[in-house]
């Protein structure tokens, strides 16, 4: 039997009994990321995501079992400060381009697959207040 707790109003109400899977269910994840300071006044930084496999909504022959394939995310990212209140940075997402069903439950939002890669700049100016 398995136990959940719901958040409801201002109370915490208990639940008992066989629910089925939850929509969002993830087992597992593992966030860590590094950032370096060099010299010149430059940081990178790299970013890696692991998702162990959201909660089967729809198995098939596609994806059979109780949870989708587990991913993983490389993200990248440069920054120069030019200038004292002037900052050029460049981060580039998804990098090895892993593309995965994250979602395939029968709800309002439909199927979820994680984001292309992108490659987005940005430039940065703090006014002086």
């Amino acid at each position: 039997m398995t136990s959940y707790s719901v958040l409801h109003g201002p109370q915490l109400v208990f639940v008992q009994g066989n629910l089925g899977g939850l929509d969002h269910d993830q087992r597992n994840t593992l966030n860590f990321g590094y950032s370096a300071s060099l010299p010149r006044k430059v940081t990178t930084s790299a970013d890696v995501s692991y998702g162990s496999g959201f909660h089967n909504g729809s198995p098939n022959t596609l994806y059979p079992g109780d949870y989708l394939p587990q991913h993983t995310t490389f993200d990248l990212s440069a920054s120069k400060v030019l200038r004292q209140n002037t900052t050029l940075s460049v981060n580039l997402l998804n990098v090895a381009n892993r593309r995965v069903l994250l979602d395939n439950s029968l709800t309002f939002g439909s199927f979820h697959y994680n984001d292309p890669p992108e490659i987005y700049g940005e430039l940065r100016f703090r006014f002086h207040y």
